[in-house]
């Protein structure tokens, strides 16, 4: 079934080429249309007109025999034979034989077919027999041999077998009377004897009938005699110019030759009337002349010389520009339309942002809801070097993806906050970093909430958990880069004590991760990498991948930015726990203390007020909220009672009297302080036991008291510490605080004081006593003075800060392209916001304060239709600040809003360089509100650019063809300081005086439609005259766009051409926005009020043929070949009188197939398949193209016949 069935086909539009009508050509309708041929021929049958008479005044032959003999007369007899008269007179004969209704017309109607084919026959007779049996000339011998070759081959056998039908037409059962025909003359070489009567061709109940199954087997003889004769014409035609120039005419030809050659030159002048009085008609009472050349113009741009003394030059106005020579050699000049300001500005970084919006639920695009939500946002990079080819979308890619001259990736978007209580060394490290938005803000997220809880049938705090809980990549800056953080961060909806609602995210590090601090603070530059590098920061990126939520069958995924975009930002806080930190710096009362090993804590020996101070960064950088200290001793006394035990032969205090419970564990006191405090201090209470016990009854945690006896816990952990927050002094340097442990009891320390006094105690008591006694007691020493040591000290501490704290630290919008903004909350967005969802960022260097600066835009046609395209609105980048320029500061728009190529200038105000939002530099920006997509590629944008219009000298034959990108490459005037100067487009506009033809052309279709639009003809023609880089117009009447058959609409369908002097893809050209209002504006001028125009590129329907050839030479070259060959003829561009003569039947499957069959290279085709895409058979109208590449293979075996597949 024909895919195509029923559908508008626009490959057959009317075109630039075929606009011409034959009929308004001179020669159209000339007064003598006679050939030389026909002149020559027309020379025997005036002959037979002249006849020869004898005595007794009876005709004795004629004059033909003078002329008939020779060769080049034959010829012309040949050449000048009319088959389409012959044709079109038989079936008319046929028709009326068939249309009668009586025996007697029908049989008067078949008898004149008979003798039709007769005297088809009797003209090759009278050629031979007018040679003669023996001619002399080689000429003649060739021409009788051909003669004679058809006869025998076709025309003889075709003739006897009409005789035999002729005959047989009298038997009873045919037609009851034989059809007569006048044989007599014939040469014997026909071999017409009498031959059987053949009566098969006669069928049918009544005679009528018969004739009429008799008529098509007669119009088959003809038609075989009519193609034998024409094979005999082709030769003839070939070889009649070569006859004309033998030496062996008799006299009365030649003389008749010279004749025909001196007469053709009064044809000629008589054939002038037509044109003549054409000519009259245009010029005298039309009053229409020809119409002038239009000038073409190009665009020029321009480099300032590499020195550092040069910092601007000008090109004057009427500045000249050599562009060779056209044919006749006349110099082709352009002069410069207006003067201009030459600068060392430059781009140096092109780029695009786009904002992708959609449904909340991208794979429900039925869902209701209010509006589209944003989805994602994408950037690409754009390559500035003028070298590279490749066009890109003008405000950014909508699909991730690379290519020649751009990357599209998804947008890094998210925040940071950089402060110092994010400072986290090492241990065991815990950040909550908390959120909060306004009750607005979170109205709205509860609306998309609950179209969320709708889809999968989850409550709206566990869907937004399960958001939030993949939302985020969360990172930590350390001093060589930046440490994602692997395990997943956890969730937690909050509060502030004010009712705003925010979240929690928190994430955990390990020992073994590397410290988090600033990121290179003394070399890196302040970018979106690095936004703060003098402070630990933590930064927050917005996965830019949808997250499923729910369970099957009520599943559905949303992208995180959807609803985060929603968001506000009235605070953040950020809450830090740290535990195990060991790497402190510790000293006592002898010094700094190496704690790589064991070690003495209050140093040696250890007296009331011996003290152990430790410092660490982080601690003294940020506001404590808790502290806990743990010391982790060293061989501890290890008897079950502790220091009771190991001190209770200790019985002498320092007075040298005894004194009971000297020692036990909790004597040993210790307070601790802050030296030098900054933002924080300890309160000062009671002093704290310096050591712990284990618990013996287990009513008390283990290791949480002191008992005066009991075994001792190997560590002491300080964790009821009492934090004051305080004001740093302004000449507060962290550097110079400790926490200081201080031993304030008792007296006597450890007992190193003691010791002497007590052992000499026990020898005392150990001597003999006076009096003996049964059972003396047992005699030991007192143990020696323990002395304090210890592993380590570890450090366990939160910190909680706030936005409004002092101190606190930054927040920062991350932006596209490593951009960063600096914000302090309350903030309109927790994420950055993009005002447009189509945008392009110019990168600039070397622009003075205040210039003008013009921008040639090169843009690359895409599709679009012919609605407006919205307003591009133009800024500039100051101080992080997006600054729309007023109207008054667009000079001049050639672009048309980059609609088309052009050229953009701008009057510049100051721009400052210091910008964070896209990197430093200096930046325009153009955005658009809507229809990014619609508007045309870019493929260039090139600054300091002019238009130059062609100087009218005579040298008007360029016209006829765009002057070519770069042939202009210097002025005629010398420009100093111009480094170099090119013309990177080819020339537009340009049109060569209408004359001849051209103005044929346009006079006769304009007398036609009277510059009315009317027909579907008279729109085509007079988009056709008006736009002449357009190469095909269809109107389709009563048709809308988008809604197929409308009474009251006109659809007009554009295909641009190639003498455009935007780039386009030749295998589906496309008009640009611009172009297609200008179409609308110029037929809306000439047409109904009440019509609704349209007017539209096509929608293309790319074929792919799939087919395995064999080749001539069968190699891959062979298949390249092919391929191309392909692209080109079903490109629409492609013309040629093949192509032509098939009109828009070329892109059929049938003409394709024959296409392949016919190259010269092609040897067989074995099987062949299309593929169309889109479907034709979604669509109404469309036009036919090719694809890219097709799939061409190899034949492995030759087969004669090839088998169609259809996709």
């Amino acid at each position: 079934m024909d895919r195509h069935a029923g559908k508008i086909v626009l490959n057959g539009a009317t075109s630039q080429v075929n606009r011409w009508l034959p009929a308004l050509g001179d020669g159209y309708a000339n007064v003598d249309d006679r050939s030389l041929s026909d002149l020559l021929a027309f020379s025997v049958g005036f002959g037979r007109l002249i006849r020869f008479y004898d005595l007794d005044d009876r005709p004795d032959g004629d004059w033909s025999g003078f002329f008939a003999a020779d060769p080049t007369i034959v010829l012309a007899c040949i050449a000048a034979l009319r088959t389409d008269r012959a044709e079109r007179a038989f079936v008319d004969l046929q028709r009326q034989a068939l249309e009668a209704r009586h025996f007697a017309p029908k049989f008067e109607r078949l008898t004149l077919m008979f003798n039709a084919v007769v005297q088809l026959a009797r003209l090759a007779n009278d050629w031979l027999e007018g040679l003669g049996p023996q001619p002399q000339s080689p000429t003649a011998r060739l021409l009788r041999a051909q003669l004679v070759a058809a006869i025998k081959a076709s025309l003889g056998p075709h003739l006897r077998r009409l005789s035999a039908y002729a005959e047989g037409a009298g038997q009873h059962d045919a037609l009851g009377q034989p059809i007569p025909l006048d044989l007599a003359g014939f040469l014997p070489i026909w071999r017409l004897t009498h031959d059987c009567p053949d009566a098969s061709i006669y069928r049918g109940a009544s005679r009528n009938r018969r004739i009429d199954h008799a008529c098509p087997a007669i119009h088959a003889l003809f038609t075989q005699c009519l193609d034998t004769l024409g094979n005999l014409q082709a030769r003839a035609h070939s070889e009649f110019d070569a006859s004309l120039d033998t030496a062996d005419h008799p006299p009365q030809t030649a003389l008749y030759i010279a004749f025909a050659e001196l007469f053709r030159t009064a044809q000629d002048t008589v054939n002038t009337v037509s044109s003549r009085f054409a000519r009259f008609y245009y010029h005298d009472m039309l009053h229409e002349d020809f119409r002038p050349a239009q000038p073409d113009s190009t665009y020029l741009t321009f480099v300032l010389a590499e020195d550092e003394s040069v910092t601007s030059s000008s090109v004057p106005q009427q500045t000249l520009f050599a562009a060779g020579q056209d044919a006749s050699g006349l110099d082709i000049l352009f002069k410069a339309d207006r003067s201009l300001l030459v600068t060392s500005a430059a781009i140096v970084r092109l780029r695009a942002l786009r904002v992708m919006s959609g449904p909340l639920i991208p794979s429900d695009h039925a869902a209701p809801r209010t509006s589209d939500v944003i989805q994602r946002v994408l950037g690409t990079e754009i390559t500035t070097d003028p070298k590279a080819t490749g066009a890109w979308p003008t405000f950014g890619y909508a699909e991730t993806g690379a290519t020649d001259t751009t990357l599209t990736t998804p947008a890094t978007i998210g925040f940071a906050i950089a402060s110092p209580y994010l400072l986290l060394t090492g241990g065991d490290r815990e950040i909550k970093l908390r959120l909060y938005y306004s009750q607005d803000a979170a109205a709205r997220l509860a609306a998309l909430l609950a179209m969320l809880a709708e889809a999968t049938g989850l409550d709206d705090a566990e869907i937004w958990t399960t958001v939030l809980s993949q939302a985020f990549t969360l990172q930590v800056s350390t001093v060589t880069g930046w440490q994602a953080i692997e395990q997943p961060y956890d969730v937690r909806l909050v509060e502030t004590s004010v009712g705003d609602p925010g979240f929690e995210l928190k994430c955990t590090l390990p020992p073994a991760a590397p410290a988090v601090e600033a990121y290179a603070p003394d070399t890196a530059v302040a970018d979106g990498a690095n936004p703060d590098p003098a402070r630990p920061t933590v930064k927050a990126l917005v996965n830019p991948s949808p997250v499923l939520i729910g369970v099957k069958p009520c599943i559905a995924e949303v992208y995180p930015l959807s609803l985060l975009c929603e968001l506000d930002c009235t605070g953040w806080q950020i809450e830090t726990h740290v535990a195990g930190l060991t790497e402190v710096q510790l000293s006592n009362t002898d010094g700094t203390i190496d704690a790589s090993k064991p070690f003495l804590p209050f140093g040696a020996p250890v007296v009331k007020g011996s003290y152990l101070e430790f410092f660490h960064r982080e601690l003294f950088v940020k506001t404590l909220h808790s502290l806990q200290i743990t010391i982790t001793w060293f061989n501890l006394p290890p008897n079950d009672d502790g220091f009771d035990g190991w001190y209770s032969d200790y019985v002498l205090g320092m007075d040298g009297k005894p004194q009971p419970n000297l020692f036990d564990n909790t004597v040993f006191k210790a307070d601790i302080d802050v030296v030098d405090p900054g933002t924080w201090q300890l309160d000062g209470g009671d002093a704290l036991c310096l050591f712990r016990t284990h618990s013996l009854d287990g009513m008390v945690p283990d290791c949480q008291d002191t008992e005066a006896a009991g075994p001792l816990c190997p560590s002491t952990c300080y964790d009821q510490l009492t934090i004051i927050a305080r004001n740093a002094p302004a000449y507060y340097d962290p550097a110079d605080s400790t926490v200081r442990i201080r031993l304030v009891a008792p007296a006597y320390a450890f007992g190193d004081d003691l010791y002497a006094a007590n052992v000499l105690n026990a020898v005392i008591n150990d001597l003999p006593p006076t009096t003996p006694t049964p059972d003396p007691p047992a005699f030991t020493y007192p143990n020696a003075p323990w002395l304090p040591q210890a592993e380590s000290v570890s450090v366990d501490y939160v910190a909680i800060v706030a936005d409004a704290d002092a101190g606190a630290g930054q927040f920062f919008h991350l932006t596209p392209f490593d951009g960063f903004d600096s914000v302090q909350p309350p903030v309109a967005s927790l994420l950055p916001r993009f005002r447009d969802p189509g945008n392009l960022y110019i990168g600039l260097d070397g622009l003075a304060p205040s210039q003008p600066l013009t921008l040639l835009f090169q843009m690359t046609t895409a599709g679009g239709d012919s609605g407006p395209l919205p307003p591009v609105q133009w800024q500039y980048l100051r101080d992080n600040l997006w600054i729309p320029m007023a109207p008054e500061q667009v000079l001049s728009d050639g672009t048309n809003g980059l609609q088309n190529s052009g050229i953009l200038s701008l009057a510049l105000p100051a721009m400052t360089g210091q910008n964070t939002l896209l990197g430093s530099g200096q930046w325009l920006g153009a955005s658009v509100p809507r229809g990014a997509a619609r508007f045309p590629l870019t493929s260039h944008i090139t600054p300091h650019a002019m238009l130059a219009t062609w100087v009218d000298n005579g040298s008007i034959d360029h016209l006829a063809q765009p002057l070519p990108a770069h042939t202009i490459t210097a002025s005629v005037q010398d420009l100093p300081d111009i480094a170099s100067i090119d013309q990177p487009m080819p020339s537009f506009g340009g049109r060569p005086p209408e004359t001849g033809r051209s103005f044929q052309t346009w006079i006769g279709e304009r007398l036609r439609h009277k510059d009315r639009g009317i027909l579907g003809w008279d729109y085509e023609r007079l988009v056709l005259e008006d736009f002449p880089t357009i190469w095909k117009v269809q109107a389709l009447p009563a048709r809308s766009l988008t809604h197929g058959d409308s009474p009251g609409d006109v659809l007009v369908v554009v295909v641009p051409g190639p003498n455009g002097f935007e780039a386009m893809d030749p295998t589906a050209p496309m008009a640009s926005a611009d172009l297609l209002a200008r179409i609308h504006a110029m037929l809306v001028s000439r047409i109904s009020p009440f019509i609704r125009l349209r007017v539209s590129n096509p929608v293309y329907v790319r074929i792919t043929v799939s087919a395995c050839v064999q080749f001539v030479n069968n190699d891959g070259a062979s298949i390249d070949r092919l391929n191309a060959d392909l692209v080109q003829y079903l490109s629409p561009w492609f013309d040629d009188a093949a192509r032509a003569a098939k009109a828009g039947d070329y892109a059929s499957e049938d003409e394709i197939s024959e296409f392949i069959q016919t190259r010269s290279y092609v040897d067989a085709l074995i099987t062949i398949r299309f593929d169309y895409a889109p479907d034709p058979r979604q669509l109404d109208w469309y036009f036919l193209t090719t694809a890219p590449q097709h799939n061409l293979t190899l034949a492995t075996t030759t087969v004669p016949t090839f088998d169609r597949e259809h996709a």
